[in-house]
């Protein structure tokens, strides 16, 4: 008799399934059946917090990314102001024109954060050569604004791949509840000769709720 899982059941509908099946057998007096249930139930759980702990490092350090990155915005923001000022509002003059020639404060605050760092690099190498009065002031800023985005944007890159791991738990985790099932199955039979009605009242997959059809279908 199959019960097999749909591949992409998630770990939360494995659980459901779980606590299910582990209920029906206990009213079915199989108690070495629900042990076995209950048992993988607990170890999906785990998988569960396991994956759900690093969805929320991803969030923490996305939220990060997003304040370091305003942060940055309004630094490099400000050196564009002082540079513009100090070129007399003219962009084709210096100290202006070669820091912000090229590609302008306001794009720059649009690039994602890798090439925010190597804008806010490439400014601090140009600013320093250049030395202008009106700029070398702001650049401890930058260095400091730079950095911050740089180490959010690493994290949450490290954050994001570290989630990767469990779709394949996940996966993992469909193909042993079949085996458990299966299991199961023999385990019923066993007690109980012939009687699929009893393995399927315990261990059968529910179905998913047929959806209405609407009067416009």
């Amino acid at each position: 008799m199959s019960h097999q899982v749909p591949e992409d059941a998630s770990l939360e509908l494995l659980i459901d399934y779980c606590s299910g099946a582990r209920a029906a057998a206990m009213a079915a007096d199989l108690p070495e059946v629900a042990a076995s249930l209950g048992t993988f139930r607990t170890e999906l759980k785990a998988s569960r917090d396991a994956r759900d702990a690093a969805r929320e490092y991803t969030l923490e350090t996305s939220a990060v990314v997003r304040v370091r990155d305003t942060n940055w915005d309004a630094v490099v923001t400000g050196v564009s102001g002082a540079a513009f000022l100090a070129a007399g509002k003219k962009p084709d003059q210096d100290p202006y024109q070669l820091l912000f020639g090229t590609v302008k404060a306001d794009e720059a605050t649009g690039l994602g954060p890798e090439k925010a760092y190597a804008f806010g690099d490439t400014l601090l190498t140009r600013a320093r050569a250049q030395n202008h009065a009106a700029v070398v002031p702001l650049l401890p800023g930058v260095v400091a604004a730079n950095d911050a985005l740089k180490a959010a944007g690493d994290a949450r890159a490290a954050a994001s791949l570290a989630e990767l791991p469990h779709e394949v738990e996940r996966r993992k985790r469909v193909a042993a509840l079949e085996r458990v099932i299966a299991v199961a199955e023999v385990a019923i039979l066993t007690k109980h000769p012939g009687r699929a009605d009893l393995v399927r009242a315990v261990l059968a997959w529910p179905r998913a709720p047929k959806r209405k059809k609407t009067t416009q279908e």
